[in-house]
């Protein structure tokens, strides 16, 4: 490359200001070499990325003037994304670097190459000089602006586990424009960060978001991103739910397999813009549909009562989990509960699209916190432009998301019918037999001396009583009188027990005399009252009783009693 002294360039190289070929300077000599710069996938070129050379010959009268010329000169041709113009020189008019008709797309102009070499003592300078800058070549009168998507691919892995279970696992990135913004103004207009409200990556039918994970470039040109799905494992929770363990258990209790008691326990977990306390409205809307299937099935086979036997509610402190047990009394028979139990059921309002609707919020690409870049935390430092010593970063607005209003927790009410109302039910009857009878006892002489037996007075022979039963004779006087104890406990819900009226006993009528009842309040179920009664009525029977059946019980089946004959 040569150049002349004195003769001018018939078109404009300039940057920052300085124009090459100027007073003081040989028209240059340059040259430009741009290479297309693909997207990761090699499918389409993003921009064009250019190599400006040029050179030139700085001189002047004088060593001071020449220096002075080329401190300013150093300055305006070392800054980065400055203004660089090429018009005039049979390219087409170009002015890039920074906002205009043909901006460069990666934060402007960069130079890298400033070579001077003497070649005149103090009073000329060889100058090379070289610039990259980026382009699009696309058609006159479109323009790039910053934030629009330069490249954007990705790839798919799938994971299938030995269960057929699929794993879904997206990777790619996303670049944008960065037009650098006019001098004086260190903060970019955008940021990368942005691509995560423009990106909605769907997630497959029956399947949730298990993870994303979001890195932005340092020049904040770039977001690269892994987000996964999994498919799901199990049931879809309740709505709000992030994670459940529950526990539903059927087993037969006490003797005669009368009584049954179901358990549930576990834990739910409520997501992090939901209200700690829905889980136990969750938790106990299962609860309360398990009471309501097992009382409608088994109405059908006969009335039966499902109540709440035991409650607990665990809550992990610092954390949005929480534990529960359930425990549920079934008065009737194991053998025709398993089927009725509904152990194998589906929750209701359990299914994948309310649950995917309540929780998909979660899954957006900037979760519950909302968080996300700001701009001023982009800001470009500069010991010429913008000198910075301390600064802050990382307060991005974000959001935890609106917590769910309060509401009323829901209670476990059984449904409670008079046929099936008894919550313990114990009977007894106790048979005493009265008779009015003598026993004689015969006497046996014993012959003793008078000297030894009456002090020698003459009273005459002496009796003993004989110990044998053979010696023994009963002498009844009229019938024998029978008595039957009627004993019992009773405890019902919602309604108050009543002793049954023993009518008679083996055929034989039987008539009352005495009566003992204790009637107390107990511990009822969500307001419901209980009440237990404790009885002892003795009555007499009227003739002989011998074998005799024993009453009826409620919770074996048998008719709620009221009038009894055995």
């Amino acid at each position: 490359m040569t150049s002349l002294k004195d003769a001018t360039l018939s078109g404009t190289i300039s940057y920052n200001g300085y124009s090459f070929g100027a007073t003081g300077s040989t028209p240059p000599s340059y040259r430009l070499r741009g290479v297309p710069i693909y997207d990761e996938a090699r499918r389409t070129v993003t921009h064009i990325a250019y190599t400006l050379e040029v050179e030139t010959v700085l001189y002047a009268d004088d060593e001071s003037s020449l220096g002075t010329q080329m401190r300013t000169i150093r300055e305006q041709l070392s800054r980065p994304g400055r203004k660089l113009v090429l018009a005039d020189l049979g390219l087409g008019d170009s002015t890039v670097v920074r906002s205009g008709s043909h901006p460069d797309v990666v934060w402007g102009a960069r130079p890298r190459v400033v070579s001077l070499e003497p070649i005149g003592g103090t009073l000329a300078w060889q100058l090379h000089w070289s610039c990259e800058f980026n382009v699009r070549e696309a058609a006159s009168g479109s323009s790039a602006a910053s934030g629009q998507w330069l490249a954007f691919n990705y790839s798919t892995r799938y994971d299938i586990d030995d269960q057929g279970f699929t794993t879904r696992v997206l990777s790619g990135y996303v670049q944008i424009v960065q037009v650098r913004e006019p001098l004086g103004d260190p903060l970019p207009r955008r940021t990368a960060d942005e691509v995560r409200d423009q990106l909605r990556i769907v997630v497959p039918q029956n399947f949730r978001r298990v993870g994303s994970r979001w890195i932005e470039s340092a020049d904040k040109a770039r977001i690269d991103f892994v987000v996964t799905d999994e498919e799901l494992r199990s049931d879809p929770f309740p709505p709000g739910i992030i994670d459940a363990a529950i526990v539903y258990r059927v087993e037969n209790e006490g003797e005669g397999f009368a009584h049954t008691r179901a358990t549930l326990s576990g834990h739910l977990e409520t997501a992090p813009d939901v209200a700690k306390h829905v889980a136990a409205n969750r938790f106990f809307m299962i609860a309360q549909d398990k009471m309501r299937r097992l009382q409608g099935v088994l109405a059908a086979i006969g009335p039966v009562l499902v109540v709440p036997r035991r409650i607990s509610v665990s809550h992990h402190l610092f954390t949005r989990r929480t534990s529960f047990v359930v425990e549920l009394r079934i008065v009737h028979c194991l053998s025709s509960l398993l089927a009725a139990s509904g152990v194998w059921d589906e929750v209701p309002g359990t299914s994948y699209r309310q649950w995917r609707s309540s929780i998909e919020r979660l899954w957006n690409n900037r979760g519950a916190a909302q968080l996300r870049s700001s701009a001023s935390d982009a800001v470009i430092i500069d010991l010429v432009d913008n000198p910075v010593s301390k600064m802050q970063i990382g307060g991005g607005a974000g959001s935890a998301g609106t917590i769910s209003p309060s509401s009323p927790i829901l209670g476990l009410l059984p449904v409670v019918v008079p046929q099936a109302s008894w919550l313990d039910y114990q009977v007894r009857l106790r048979a005493i037999r009265h008779e009015d009878v003598s026993v004689h006892t015969l006497a046996r002489e014993v012959q003793v001396s008078q000297s030894a037996s009456d002090g020698g007075q003459g009273l005459g022979p002496q009796f003993r009583a004989t110990s044998s039963r053979a010696g023994r004779v009963c002498e009844r006087h009229g019938e024998p009188i029978q008595q039957i104890v009627f004993e019992g406990v009773a405890v019902r819900l919602a309604s108050r027990p009543v002793v049954p009226v023993l009518r008679s006993v083996g055929g034989r009528p039987v008539c009352e005399r005495k009566r003992v009842e204790e009637l107390q309040p107990v511990a009822g179920y969500c307001g419901i009252p209980a009440y237990r009664l404790r009885w002892s009525v003795t009555y007499d029977v009227i003739g002989y009783v011998g074998r005799y059946d024993a009453p009826d019980n409620p919770l074996l089946g048998g008719a709620s009693p009221a009038r009894i004959d055995l």
